[in-house]
Formats: C-alpha cells, structure tokens, sequence
C-alpha cells in the first residue's frame, strides 16, 4: 500500500499537535501559555505599598498633603485619592494583592532589611538605586502592567525618610497625571457603561449648536430652543447637566463673575425645588468660586467651580460650570453639571459629569 507525502506530512503535524497538548498538560505552564489577569480596582483608588516605619514622620506628612488633599470643589472635603497601605510583605504573601490597578511604592534605600527596599531594588536594578543616592530626584520610575495588565506602579526611592518625604513632594504634579490618565479607561466605562444617546445627542446639537457625547440613561428633564436640561436618577441621587448659549460680546465675558450670573440666571428660570417659590443659585459665600483656565476640543474654555443651593430650601452640592467660546459663531456655550447627592461622596458623581462635559465639540 502506497500513501502519499501529503499523508505523512498530516501524520506529523497530528504527532506534533499531540505532544504538545500532552506537555502543556502535566507540570507547570509553559511560559508562552500563561496570561496576567486584568487589574481591578476603583477610580481614584491609590495603594501606597510601605513600611509601617516610615507612616510617622515627614513620608505621612508629605503623603498626607498631597495625596490626602481635598478634592475641588466639594462641599464637605473630600479628598483626590483613597489611599489603601499595603505592606510589602503581603503582596508575595496574597498574590491577589499583585493585581490591583494604581501603586504607588515608597522606599528608604537606607533600610536595607526593608522588604519594600529589597522588592524595589530587585525590580529596578542596583543602578537605579545608587543614582537615587547620589540625586533623591532620581528615586523615581514608573512601571505598567508589572504583575497585571492595565496596571500602574509607581516606584519612589530615596535615602532617608526626609529625602523621600521631599520626593514625594516633587514627583506629586506629574504623578497625579499618570494616574489620572490610567484612571480615565475606567472613568469612561463608569459614566457610558449604559451607552451613548444619539438621539439627545443630535437634538442638543440641533436645539444649542453644540455636540455632547451623552450617556443613554440620562433623560431630558426640558429641551427648548436654546436650552437643554438633562438629568440621571439615581434614587437620592441626581446627576444633571444644561447646555445653553449667550451672545458672544468680547473676551471679558469669560471669567467666574460671568459664569456666576449666567448660571443663576439658568436656575431662576428652570432649576426649582418642590417649595413654592425656591430655585437654584450659586452660594459664594460659605466657598468661593474657584476658576481654571481648560482646553476642550483643543480650543480654550474656561471653568468655574462652586456650591450651589436652593433658596429657602436645604439642598445643594457642587457644580462645575464650562465657558467655550466661540466668536465665529457669536456665541458662548455653557455647559452647567451639578450633583446632588445628599450624604454622599459627590467626587466621582462629578467627574463623571466632567467627562460628559469635556465631551463637547463645536
């Protein structure tokens, strides 16, 4: 009986095909076979893996006033990250520990017997390390996807807590941005996870003028010509966003006492409370309105950050208010979100408006 090469060359392949599912089968893993998990943890969520040694003293003050900071504009303070101490002990000790999103790793390159030293130096190498003990501005590196995927580590080292304290300090601004960005997949997903609404979307466009990218379980509360108010129910509660427009007049209409008057003049003609008479206003006195000069759609905007409440009512909260001028079309838009949420954290309610807000092109 005669077969042909064709036969043989099958024959191989299937041996082949067979040993190797029989070697992938017993023992470890082979390390082509093996995958990392996906990292899980919230936005804003922040482990600080160090040694209870150095959580007294200048690395906690330091650690404290920039990472424990409050968060603006809130009306009771909240701070710009929740902090969770991991030693470094657990993360070989709980591997579930390895694969949390957002790290940020403290070491004195002084204390030698230090599991948090010794993991840092073997993750960076020796090199690193004496260039830190010649320039603490150096002791810093960053590392993603380490023992995760979608995973940020950021490593601070120093020779002493004094030193470390400062390099907490002077890596905070450009830390803070990592963070933010690795942060911004999630914030996404958190604020379209029930998708996007055209079709508010096109009527925003068509009634105001400009394109906002909203969430599909947002409803329109009243939509005029000129004015659209949208808001989501969460039980207590309510996130909410206007978009409008005024004549644009020149360049000193852009600026907090203007955002001021233009959203109170919005909440008198169409945010009321159910007490007879009540309607929204911006309260400047127990907080002031804070400004910030942005970028949105690559073109300059201006944004106005307060409290607002209800007159003769007891309700309020934040809001953050968005000046995007636009002289080719006589124009200024406003965008105005505001949360309330009675005796509850209120951050993440309005960064999530922020990412709706931020959406806008025109």
């Amino acid at each position: 009986m005669r077969y042909s090469a064709n036969f043989f060359t099958q024959v191989f392949a299937f041996l082949l095909l067979l040993s190797l599912s029989i070697g992938c089968g017993s023992g470890d893993t082979p390390a082509a076979f093996t995958s990392k998990p996906l990292a899980y943890g919230n936005v804003n969520r922040v482990n600080i893996v160090v040694d209870d040694a150095l959580l007294e003293g200048p690395v906690r003050d330091s650690l404290d006033y920039y990472y424990q900071q409050a968060y603006p504009l809130m009306p009771q303070p909240e701070a710009v990250y929740d902090l969770n101490v991991i030693d470094a002990g657990d993360l070989e000790v709980l591997p579930a520990r390895k694969e949390l999103r957002t790290y940020v790793i403290l070491a004195d390159l002084n204390d030698k017997t230090s599991a948090t030293t010794k993991l840092v130096t073997s993750d960076l190498g020796e090199e690193k390390m004496l260039a830190a003990r010649e320039d603490y501005r150096k002791g810093t590196s960053i590392v993603t996807d380490r023992w995760a995927n979608d995973q940020l580590l950021i490593y601070l080292f120093a020779a002493g807590p004094d030193e470390l304290a400062k390099l907490v300090a002077q890596s905070f601004p450009a830390a803070s941005d990592r963070i933010a960005a690795a942060d911004r997949k999630m914030l996404l997903a958190n604020t379209y996870q029930s998708g996007h609404n055209e079709t508010t979307a096109d009527s925003i466009k068509r009634l105001v003028g400009v394109h906002i990218d909203i969430p599909v379980d947002y409803k329109v509360a009243r939509a005029e010509k000129n004015f659209v108010w949208m808001r989501r129910d969460l039980g207590v509660v309510t996130q909410n966003v206007i978009v409008t427009s005024v004549p644009y007049v020149g360049e000193d209409q852009i600026s907090a006492d203007s955002a001021v008057v233009y959203r109170n003049t919005i909440g008198k003609m169409a945010v009321r409370s159910s007490t007879e008479g009540s309607y929204m206003t911006t309260n400047d006195r127990d907080l002031p309105v804070v400004p910030f000069v942005t970028t949105i759609d690559g073109k300059y905007a201006f944004e106005a950050r307060g409290i607002w409440e209800m007159t003769d009512d007891f309700l309020g909260g934040p809001f953050f208010t968005y000046l995007l001028p636009a002289p080719e079309q006589k124009k200024v838009f406003i965008i105005d979100v505001f949360t309330f949420a009675p005796s509850k954290g209120k951050r993440n309610y309005m960064q999530q408006l922020e990412v709706i807000a931020r959406s806008a092109k025109w």
